[in-house]
């Protein structure tokens, strides 16, 4: 099962997490390579890329309450753009669905245009219909 948007790991007083940098770091890029499939948000990426052995797995759907999230990455949420949009290309439909739902604005249009790119099912689709709110559910219904 696919771990959420923001997935960390603590371990020895250290927070390891994927952000914008570590996605452009050379050493994490080369742990990607051939790797697809790979949920790169997850604790399992987390734990192969920095070769971390136990600790504590810690996640959180609604990044954008920041209030459940330690310090460092709340603080770092504040500039989302700089910190954190590159990772949401890693996102499926299902996570954009969720975030078009719940979401602040802010977010739901970032993970409309994600998920229209990620060319949406009927499903997909009918979900936001459902779920969405008048703005997203008339998008969904043109794309439908």
């Amino acid at each position: 099962m696919p771990c959420d948007f923001i997935s960390w790991i603590e371990k020895d007083g250290h927070l390891f997490y994927i952000d914008n940098a570590s996605l452009r770091d050379r050493f994490v890029r080369k742990k990607m390579i051939g790797s697809k499939d790979t949920d790169v948000i997850g604790h399992g990426f987390l734990r192969h890329v920095y070769n971390i052995e136990g600790g504590r797995n810690f996640e959180v759907r609604e990044f954008w309450k920041t209030k459940k999230l330690p310090k460092e990455i709340a603080d770092k949420m504040k500039d989302f753009d700089n910190n954190f949009k590159e990772v949401f290309t890693y996102f499926n439909n299902a996570d954009f669905r969720c975030i078009i739902r719940y979401a602040p604005e802010k977010y739901k249009k970032l993970a409309w245009n994600m998920f229209v790119k990620n060319t949406p099912s009927r499903n997909d689709l009918l979900y936001v219909i459902e779920h969405g709110n008048d703005k997203y559910k008339e998008l969904a219904r043109r794309k439908l």
